[in-house]
């Protein structure tokens, strides 16, 4: 039986890497999901990280 990964459980199994330092394969292992999974999350997260906008500068 698959799994069904919401945005919510991306979001969490990302939140471990970025904001409790652990490995992808540590935050696969925690939330009971492949490797592969979790590198998919990275991907996403990447890509919604990468500023789309011109910043704004403050004088």
């Amino acid at each position: 039986m698959s799994k069904i990964i919401t945005a919510e459980f991306k979001c969490e199994t990302a939140k471990l890497v970025l904001d409790q330092n652990y490995t992808y394969q540590e935050a696969a292992k925690a939330m009971n999901v492949s490797l592969s999974a979790a590198l998919l999350n990275k991907s996403e997260l990447a890509d919604r990280m990468t500023p789309s906008a011109t910043p704004v500068i403050l004088s």
